[in-house]
């Protein structure tokens, strides 16, 4: 264990103007290069939000390597305009953000856009490799 850590950070959802939150919150546990994070968001008013729905502000950089993808195994929603069943998350290599999928009843991975989301929550644990 050459690395061990633990904390908080406050995540920020990318695409959006202005909004509020009554839960903003993220922790994270580093051991060696594994960072395991726990978000939970509960959006009090998504005032002005467009586009594909990512949160960023993750606590540290992900590995660069090709094809190298950190992932959610599950994400928890509730209280959106449009229900979004099998929704996951993907570290995207080399950055701080994490962007959302959901499979479609075709079994194909599609955005999740901000058009889908209203008020209410999203909680989800996100796994990664740091550098």
């Amino acid at each position: 264990l050459d690395h061990y850590e633990e904390g908080t950070f406050t995540p920020t959802w990318e695409n959006v103007s202005n909004a509020t939150f009554t839960v903003n919150l993220g922790r994270y546990t580093r051991i060696g290069r594994e960072i395991a994070c726990e978000i939970h968001m509960d959006i009090n008013a998504l005032n002005s939000a467009s586009g594909h729905v990512g949160i960023s502000n993750l606590p540290f950089t992900s590995n660069a390597a090709a094809n190298y993808y950190g992932f959610s195994s599950a994400v928890h929603s509730s209280g959106w305009n449009t229900n979004r069943p099998d929704t996951h998350a993907l570290v995207l290599p080399n950055t701080t953000r994490a962007l959302f999928y959901y499979i479609d009843t075709s079994g194909d991975a599609q955005t999740v856009d901000w058009a889908a989301v209203n008020t209410g929550n999203l909680l989800c644990k996100v796994m990664y490799l740091a550098p």
